[in-house]
């Protein structure tokens, strides 16, 4: 029994030295994983940014003190034989966290990581979660790599990144349960506190809920100042205007033709009417109903680049709806210029099909977005929905030829 004890007091020495010698090694180290995690970040930020999706990026190499106090904890269960073993299980020294606005935008999120990095191995907390506080940590993990031919840095190895992706709310919420569970100094943990972590987390959930309902209720309403609160009767709408229904309700632009068209995201509406909106009619609901759905509007042309989640390729909007594929990075930056990422929007994938496709843009003389801007009024707002719908992968379907488009006489 003495010499079982003794060998167990050994080994707990031996695995301290080793955990030892890993944190004076990983003390000159931690540099080189704060610049890995900012690289990650940085380009984490540029890709949310470009997809339109709100959020905070933050980033952070794993303090000597704090994985010394982790590993002195986990070396009890695990008796680490070397600094591979304790490497392998702290995959975390460099860390990202991407904190949404909007919990919707997490597939999408999901998407663009795939695109953007090796990933190795994914961890959804909401699905694996342990038994007590810490089941409501609903985080998701992304072990990624840096791909080699997009490395900043030549002397950057293959680590790997844990890039973890939440809402908001839920990151105070983390960043609070984690300071009071798992920080050395901590105090012990009772059911009442236990308890509050939990009441705190079901309040972020409806802080979820809120946020996303202010911001639907925000874009909706457009801009409350101009006065458009006062139905208007429908035989005074006027024509080539934006109406909607009693709030919540989304807009539409009351064409021509007597129909309405929806703009399906406020990246459209922002194409075509950048801050300030003009004048908004609202009319009843019952009366909205009256006035027949055209279809969805499209971008306007020569403002915005777009992309969709499923397939890479950038394109350019023409009038009529028509997208052509910019067939090289070199010519988008020769016609949008160097800041070019910055205007590319990514639409569902269900919006796409509004759009026709035309022949791929091989030079700059094959496209003019100040010509297209310039060639679009807001006549062709409410034009009618393309014959061949972009459908991609696929053949290049040809384009509508907008001349031959039933278009009222008056639009002309």
């Amino acid at each position: 029994m003495e010499k079982q004890q003794t060998i167990s007091v050994k080994a707990r020495i031996i695995s301290n030295e080793i955990i030892d010698n890993f944190i004076s090694h990983y003390q000159r180290e931690v540099v080189y994983y704060d610049t890995l995690a900012r690289e990650c970040a940085d380009r984490c930020r540029k890709m949310v940014e470009a997809a339109g999706i709100k959020a905070i990026v933050t980033h952070r190499a794993k303090s000597p003190q704090s994985l010394y106090q982790n590993l002195l904890k986990r070396h009890r269960e695990k008796f680490y034989k070397d600094a591979g073993e304790i490497r392998n299980d702290n995959r975390d020294l460099a860390g990202v966290r991407i904190a949404l606005f909007f919990t919707d935008n997490q597939d999408v999120v999901e998407d663009l990581l795939h695109e953007h990095f090796e990933i190795v191995e994914v961890f959804n907390h909401k699905e694996t979660h342990k038994a007590g506080t810490s089941s409501d940590y609903h985080g998701i993990h992304f072990m990624v790599r840096m791909p080699r031919e997009k490395r900043p840095n030549a002397l950057m190895q293959d680590d790997v990144i844990e890039v973890q992706v939440m809402s908001l709310l839920h990151n105070v919420w983390s960043e609070i349960q984690h300071d009071i569970e798992y920080k050395p100094h901590s105090s012990i943990v009772d059911e009442k506190i236990k308890d509050d972590l939990h009441k705190l987390f079901v309040y972020s959930q409806d802080g979820e809920v809120m946020i996303k309902g202010i911001y639907q209720n925000w874009r909706q309403r457009g801009v409350m100042w101009k006065g458009y609160l006062t139905n208007t009767p429908l035989e005074k709408l006027q024509v080539s205007s934006l109406i909607k229904g009693e709030a919540p309700a989304p807009l539409y632009w009351y064409s021509q033709d007597g129909r309405r068209y929806l703009f399906p995201t406020d990246l459209t509406l922002q194409t075509w009417f950048p801050d300030p909106l003009p004048k908004i009619f609202q009319v009843t609901n019952s009366e909205l109903n009256k006035v027949p759905i055209g279809g969805n509007v499209t971008y306007k042309p020569g403002v915005r680049l777009i992309r969709i989640v499923t397939d890479p390729k950038i394109y350019a909007v023409e009038k009529g709806g028509v997208l052509r594929w910019i067939k090289s990075e070199k010519v988008i930056e020769e016609i949008y210029g160097k800041e070019w990422q910055a205007l590319v929007d990514i639409i569902p994938d269900p919006f796409f099909v509004n759009y026709s496709s035309g022949p791929d843009i091989d030079s700059v003389s094959d496209h003019n977005p100040k010509e297209q801007r310039e060639s679009a009024s807001e006549l062709d707002i409410g034009f009618v929905q393309p014959r061949h719908p972009c459908i991609f992968p696929g053949e290049i379907v040809p384009p509508i030829n907008v001349g031959e488009a039933s278009v009222p006489e008056n639009s002309q």
